[in-house]
């Protein structure tokens, strides 16, 4: 499709996260790092580009990816002892 991704990140964010982010075609827009800073930027942009806000980690769609990751690797696994998964921002 023709979409455009807007990513609101701290302007703290390592460099090395920016530049992957920027890597993968997404416009960033720096913010204060708070979660208010990054909600009212979020929204602020939303607006501005007339497009749908994806929460990183309160959607139910993004819930159900990250849920599934583990049946993946059991299909392709089956033999797995251990699955370790970071957990964070």
């Amino acid at each position: 499709t023709n979409r455009e991704a807007h990513v609101v990140m701290p302007r703290t964010a390592p460099a090395v996260k920016r530049a992957a982010v920027a890597g993968y075609g997404a416009h960033i827009t720096l913010c204060e790092p708070t979660n208010k800073a990054r909600a009212e930027a979020a929204q602020k942009k939303t607006e501005e580009v007339q497009g749908y806000f994806v929460h990183p980690s309160n959607e139910p769609r993004v819930i159900s990816g990250q849920g599934s990751v583990a049946v993946e690797f059991l299909e392709q696994c089956s033999d797995l002892d251990a699955l370790v998964v970071p957990v964070g921002g």
